[in-house]
């Protein structure tokens, strides 16, 4: 049996991570994004991903150290793509 990490919501809860592949890369671009949508739909509730781009946090939601989701962007060129992702981190969270 391992060890429960036990997260201190007061304290430092989030993870960051930076993926970095070829810009011609379609499969793993499509896995990366199919599972940050799938991680924002059950974290935020919502039943459709057409809201994720236009969703907007309540003010609850803005305060809400615990709420489960992905934040991040993507920076590219001729060569390359740079994923930066960052989200709660632990057992059973958006990063673990």
């Amino acid at each position: 049996m391992s060890p429960t990490l036990e997260i201190d919501p007061k304290g430092a809860i989030y993870e960051r991570m930076i993926i970095i592949l070829p810009y011609k890369a379609p499969q793993e671009v499509k896995q990366i994004q199919s599972s940050f949508e799938r991680i924002n739909l059950q974290g935020l509730k919502l039943d459709n991903a057409r809201y994720l781009n236009t969703k907007e946090l309540s003010e609850s939601e803005r305060n809400d150290r615990m709420l489960d989701y992905l934040g991040g962007f993507e920076l590219m060129d001729s060569e390359m793509r740079m994923f930066i992702i960052e989200g709660l981190m632990g057992p059973d969270r958006g990063m673990h």
